[in-house]
């Protein structure tokens, strides 16, 4: 096996960690896959998918062994900005113009998917943190 060859086949593997995060070991392991996928410059339509599904599996466990504050999508992007004593104008790189910034901070735009994963990785988050609050509520039988 060539060297780009096994290297492509660590890469599928890694893709193909696709269960439950139930331990400290699974949770560093998708995180490190998370950080592979966030640190390249593009990702293509399965990866982007994977990082969305894998980022939520996580997200599940770090609110079951966490203490975490219960907030998502714009909520989370102005504690960050605060956090890292950002103003809008720093924002503009990851969404991509200053009324778009306007705009999601004051709830009258949601956060593209490309806006998301832009955010996660300025901000070095898995991308769920920026999805909105869903409230999960079980059917009646």
């Amino acid at each position: 096996m060539t060297p780009g060859t096994e290297m492509k086949a660590r890469q599928a593997k890694k893709l193909s960690f696709f269960k439950p995060v139930e331990s400290e070991a699974d949770y560093r392991e998708a995180m490190a896959i998370i950080d592979d996928l966030l640190a390249r410059p593009r990702l293509s339509q399965r990866e982007d998918e994977y990082l969305a599904a894998l980022s939520l599996l996580v997200e599940i466990y770090e609110r079951e062994h966490f203490e975490i504050q219960n907030i998502h999508g714009v909520e989370m992007l102005r504690a960050l900005m605060e956090i890292h004593d950002l103003k809008q104008k720093d924002l503009v790189s990851a969404l991509g113009t200053r009324s778009i910034v306007s705009e999601v901070l004051a709830g009258k735009r949601d956060i593209s998917k490309q806006a998301i994963i832009n955010l996660a990785r300025l901000f070095r988050v898995s991308p769920a943190v920026f999805f909105p609050a869903i409230e999960l509520v079980a059917a009646e039988a």
